[in-house]
C-alpha cells in the first residue's frame, strides 16, 4: 500500500511531506534524531523518527513537503518523554501564537460598570477573524473567557442595581 511520512511543525502547526535523503545513510534508525526545516515558518525542528506520522495513503500532491537537512546516528538513550515532550511544545507554541494574536480583554478592578459588557460584545467580534472549519484551543479559550467574564459582569450589575418587584409592571 502506498505510504507517506508526514511532519507537523511544533511552531505554525503546519503539515509536511517528508522528503527523504536517496539513499537513507547506514546509521539511519527509529531512535535517530531527524532535522527539518519548516517551509512556512523556517522554524528548524529535530525530533526522533518515531515522532514523523506515517500516513498509509496514496501521496497527496496538493500537500507541501518539507526536506531532511540531517540524520542523526542512533540515540542509545532516547527521552522516554519525547511524545509528550514533542506534543507539549505544539500546545505551548499555539497558546503563545493565541496570547500574541488574541489577548484577553482586561475587565476594571473597580467593579461592575455597565460599560464592561460592550466591551466583551466587541471582544468576542475578534472570534470573527478565525477560521470557523478550523477547531482550535484559541476560540475554545476565547468563548469560555468571554462568557466566564459576561457571566460575572451581569451578577455584579444585578447585584448593584438589583430590579425591585414592585416597580415593574406586568402587561
Amino acid at each position: 500500500m502506498p505510504s507517506y511520512d508526514s511532519f507537523m511543525c511544533p511552531n505554525c502547526e503546519g503539515h509536511f511531506r517528508v522528503i527523504w535523503p536517496d539513499p537513507l545513510p547506514s546509521h539511519y534508525h527509529l531512535c535517530s534524531k531527524i532535522k527539518m526545516k519548516c517551509p512556512d515558518c523556517n522554524e528548524v525542528t529535530e525530533l526522533y523518527d518515531f515522532l514523523i506520522d506515517r500516513i498509509t495513503q496514496p501521496t497527496d500532491p496538493s500537500i507541501p513537503t518539507v526536506d531532511v537537512l540531517s540524520i542523526s546516528p542512533r540515540d542509545l538513550n532516547p527521552d522516554p518523554n519525547a511524545r509528550s515532550n514533542y506534543w507539549q511544545m505544539v500546545w505551548s507554541c499555539g497558546e503563545a501564537r493565541y496570547r500574541a494574536t488574541y489577548r484577553p480583554v482586561k475587565l476594571p478592578r473597580s467593579g461592575s460598570s455597565p460599560f464592561c459588557l460592550p466591551r466583551q460584545f466587541l471582544a468576542a467580534r475578534r472570534l470573527i477573524d478565525l477560521d470557523p472549519d478550523k477547531p482550535t484551543l484559541a476560540k475554545g479559550y476565547f468563548v469560555d473567557r468571554a462568557i466566564d467574564d459576561a457571566v460575572f459582569i451581569l451578577e455584579r450589575i444585578d447585584a448593584r442595581w438589583p430590579i425591585a418587584e414592585s416597580t415593574v409592571s406586568p402587561r
